[in-house]
C-alpha cells in the first residue's frame, strides 16, 4: 500500500498463447519508469510441484498415524 502513491504507471504480463488468456503478473512503475513492485503468479509447474510435495508430506503423515495407531492397539492388548 505504501508504494501506491509513488505509482505512475502499471502493466500486466498476459499470456496470449493457445487456450484462454491468463494473467501472470502485475508490475507497478514510478514516474522514471523504474519497477516499484512486481506481483507474479507462480507458473503451473511450480504450483504442481508444490502440490506434489504437499501430497507426499500428507501421505507420510497418514502412514505415521496408522503405524502409531497400530502400536497403541498392540499395547492395549
Amino acid at each position: 500500500m505504501a508504494t501506491l502513491p509513488m505509482t505512475a504507471s502499471w502493466a500486466m504480463d498476459i499470456d496470449t498463447g493457445p487456450g484462454p488468456i491468463t494473467n501472470h503478473g502485475l508490475v507497478l512503475y514510478d514516474a522514471d519508469g523504474r519497477t516499484i513492485l512486481e506481483f507474479v503468479e507462480p507458473s503451473l509447474s511450480q504450483t504442481y510441484s508444490a502440490v506434489q510435495e504437499l501430497t507426499a508430506l500428507v501421505n507420510a503423515q497418514q502412514r505415521q498415524i496408522k503405524r502409531l495407531t497400530k502400536q497403541v492397539a498392540e499395547l492395549r492388548k
